[in-house]
């Protein structure tokens, strides 16, 4: 019997489309797409051998080219090092407090300007709508022809259509930010955790919003700098600008006389 997945796809092929690409997530290895090779860039694949009586599963470089081809590393080993990386970034909570406050400042200061803007599309779309209606006046009346009337009534139509969309942009205000800012800092504020929590059909597109261009093993253990996400890259530039976290200028260790 034919079940509704392979339904859809046999419709999907059959309506001229070329047919989905299947994913190659694998929840036995939930880094395999965002890990790349400390040596070629490549993205690690990952794969399980057995042996000795047992299952063992590892990550390893497919580039035959790569000089570390046949290499691999433990799954819980790479796996251990990037839930330590997540500690390390996960940003602090002074810096969570000060982003949420800045955050809800920020929107409500832009609220009151969407606000104003809002209110001056909204007069805007009442003057459309009125010369709409003369323009049905004048048709009624036999002012325009009937090309006239509709050139007329096509262009008033488009101008109300864009004026709408300006007021639904400008009303997005009465969006609940305080609310939103409050789940997301504590979502990040334990990285870990929510990482290992998480189901793991998300969790690439946790990795790939925490590390938009991916990782290398040494990059987990600190060799080298790796891209991260907006909020964790303005998180290490807070916590090296903080003048408290930064020794004062002029103040050296004393030496031993």
């Amino acid at each position: 019997m034919i079940d509704e997945q392979i339904m859809n796809q046999i419709l999907y092929v059959l309506s001229g489309k070329k047919p989905r690409p299947k994913s190659v997530f694998n929840d036995k290895f939930p880094l395999r797409g965002s890990v790349l090779c400390d040596d070629c860039s490549v993205r690690l694949t990952a794969s399980a051998s057995r042996g000795n009586g047992g299952v063992y599963m590892y990550y390893h470089c497919k580039s035959k080219k790569c000089d570390s081809y046949g290499k691999a590393i433990r799954k819980t080993e790479l796996e251990e090092s990037f839930t330590k990386h997540l500690k390390k970034i996960t940003p602090t909570d002074k810096f969570l407090k000060v982003f949420k406050e800045t955050v809800i400042d920020y929107w409500e200061e832009q609220g009151k300007n969407l606000n104003t803007a809002a209110n001056s599309y909204e007069k805007q779309l009442a003057a459309l709508g009125s010369r709409r209606k003369r323009i049905y006046d004048m048709r009624e009346s036999g002012d325009y022809s009937q090309d006239e009337f509709k050139e007329r009534k096509d262009q008033v139509d488009a101008q109300i259509a864009t004026m709408k969309i300006s007021v639904s942009e400008a009303r997005i205000d009465q969006f609940d930010v305080e609310a939103a800012v409050s789940y997301a800092t504590q979502f990040i504020s334990d990285l870990h955790r929510q990482w290992v929590d998480l189901p793991t059909s998300v969790m690439p597109r946790f990795q790939k919003l925490v590390f938009p261009d991916g990782f290398t093993p040494k990059q987990l253990t600190g060799v080298g700098t790796v891209k991260l996400g907006c909020i964790f890259e303005l998180c290490g530039t807070a916590i090296i600008a903080d003048p408290i976290a930064v020794p004062p200028p002029g103040i050296e260790p004393g030496s031993k006389g």
